[in-house]
């Protein structure tokens, strides 16, 4: 009896390749002069078979979100929580260390 099970496909099918060009485009028209820049520094992943450069959707992707910045409002309510965080339970007095003179 014969196997009809389908091969397993590439984990990467539904993420495509890109060339600058179009990488371009899809970054809402970046300069091109931009994007090679951020691949010399290597702040933008790529993948060169031969001469040509390649990148990936999911690269393009994750290098917008790493460029998000955040809102004013996102900036005050962090630092708010950072503050609870650190001031911790009050104990509601000074309290003695072992160094303290009485």
């Amino acid at each position: 009896m014969e196997d009809k099970t389908p091969p397993p496909q590439p984990p990467h099918q539904n993420d495509p390749y890109y060339n600058t060009t179009q990488a371009s485009k899809y970054l809402g028209n970046t300069p091109l002069s931009s994007i090679r820049q951020y691949t010399a520094q290597r702040r933008l992943p790529c993948y060169k078979p031969g001469k040509i450069v390649l990148y990936r959707k999911s690269d393009l992707d994750a290098f917008v979100q790493a460029s998000h910045r955040k809102s004013i409002a996102q900036l005050t309510q962090g630092l708010e929580q950072k503050r609870q965080e650190l001031s911790g339970p009050t104990t509601g007095g000074a309290v003695k260390g072992k160094g303290s003179r009485s």
